[in-house]
């Protein structure tokens, strides 16, 4: 997949967002891909471009925020304001368990 923008690396992974709204963790070990997820926004590419990865969460910044478990995949939560808009384009570093947007 054609990436786009900062990933991040946790422990032997590395965790990187896709023009087309993905998320890919790959093993830092031998390349291969470990999972795979959509972050199901709409669109002909990713807005946001950075991912954060600390305490076994991976934090994508695409239009909106999402949040997906480490090890596993799985959808955490995400993050889609009322007011404002696009806070994946200003995902910024995590620290102390939180993530700044």
């Amino acid at each position: 997949a054609r990436g786009r923008g900062m990933p991040a690396i946790l422990g032997d992974r590395v965790y990187a967002t896709t023009v087309d709204h993905t998320v890919v963790a790959l093993s830092t070990i031998d390349g291969s891909e470990v999972w795979r997820r959509s972050t199901e926004e709409t669109g002909t590419f990713t807005e946001g471009f950075r991912v954060v990865a600390a305490d076994g969460v991976v934090v994508v910044g695409d239009w909106d925020l999402y949040a997906f478990h480490a090890d596993s995949g799985e959808r955490l939560w995400s993050f889609h304001p009322t007011e404002g808009y696009g806070p994946g384009n200003f995902l910024g570093q995590q620290a102390g368990g939180l993530v700044f947007s």
